[in-house]
């Protein structure tokens, strides 16, 4: 019998692609997000319009189907501009690896009246208090959800993770030679923000027992993992274009001498390319999705407030969707 990840990818090919790409681009964000992402143009956010696109047709798929019907518009609304705060902080931290900026935007969600905007320029306090109104945004949602005050901490606790996986993503990039896969699968999964989503769900899930808390967060964490891999293997070759060495396939290649530091050090684009995809690294990390599929089956058993059979199928559809829209975020 077929792997479920041998079945998602033997689905994929030209056709499928291109048809799944061609439905991003038809997307039509909510009047109020494209307000947003026309802000976001503004302090020269540097996406395009198809990540926009494909973050919001993806949203839905990963709401847990026990949030009440009258909370999911907003929640997938929460969802778009958890991502927006992301990417915002994230590209200060990845591609223009800007200390300054970036130890201002990490007091956003937490220590906002820290914030030295007397050390900034008027380029930079446009950028910082953008982030603070997404960040504000989210923040005045998300207090509206029935169960805001009994998971507050422990989705703050979340979203301190986040931030530290966006400060570590500097500090790789400013020093490759801190480049290791320990450190990459503690920190990195945070910034895929699947726990935080998923906490915010629960929020909005009057019938979830609290008793399977301990449960369900093992599954939340093993799906953010998941889907920290599919964002890994479709992306790394565009992060070498811009030097942002934060991909786990660099650190699983130079765990095994695939490459070397100074390999990256050289950013010898072509070459780097050449030894990755000669390598089989990109099998061991589906090898993983695939056992982190089977370990949320297992636990998904003593689950029974929420459905677990639901979150594998939104996995699937994830890890589909970041492998046919390859190259176009």
């Amino acid at each position: 019998m077929k792997m479920k990840i041998e079945q998602i990818l033997g689905q994929i090919n030209p056709k499928t692609t291109k048809s799944e790409v061609e439905k991003i681009k038809k997307v039509t964000l909510p009047k109020e997000l494209q307000e947003w992402v026309e802000e976001y143009k503004k302090v020269e956010g540097e996406r395009d319009d198809f990540v926009w696109k494909w973050v919001y047709g993806n949203s839905e798929m990963m709401i847990l189907s026990s949030v009440k019907k009258e909370y999911r518009k907003s929640v997938r609304e929460i969802r778009f501009l958890i991502v927006m705060f992301v990417v915002l902080v994230d590209d200060i931290a990845d591609k223009h690896k800007n200390s300054k900026i970036l130890k201002e935007l990490l007091k956003v969600p937490f220590y906002k009246s820290c914030i030295k905007f007397n050390q900034l320029n008027e380029k930079e306090k446009r950028y910082v208090k953008f982030v603070i109104k997404v960040w504000s945004s989210i923040r005045n949602i998300h207090k509206k959800y029935p169960r805001y005050n009994e998971f507050k901490e422990i989705i703050e606790f979340d979203i301190k993770q986040l931030l530290n996986a966006m400060e570590y993503a500097y500090l790789v990039n400013k020093n490759n030679y801190l480049i290791n896969d320990v450190e990459y699968n503690i920190y990195f999964s945070h910034n895929m923000q699947i726990v935080v989503d998923l906490m915010i769900d629960l929020c909005c899930s009057l019938k979830f027992d609290v008793k399977e808390l301990r449960e369900i967060r093992k599954v939340f964490l093993y799906a953010q993992r998941m889907a920290r891999i599919g964002n890994w293997i479709t992306t790394w070759e565009r992060e070498i274009e811009e030097e942002d060495f934060t991909s786990g396939v660099f650190a699983y290649a130079l765990k095994h001498k695939i490459i070397y530091v100074e390999d990256v050090r050289k950013a010898n684009k072509t070459r780097l390319i050449e030894k990755i995809k000669k390598s089989n690294i990109e099998e061991e990390f589906l090898k993983e999705w695939e056992d982190n599929y089977c370990k949320i089956k297992r636990i998904g058993k003593d689950i029974k407030t929420i459905k677990i059979n639901d979150i594998l199928t939104s996995l699937e559809k994830l890890i589909f969707a970041h492998f046919t829209s390859r190259g176009y975020k």
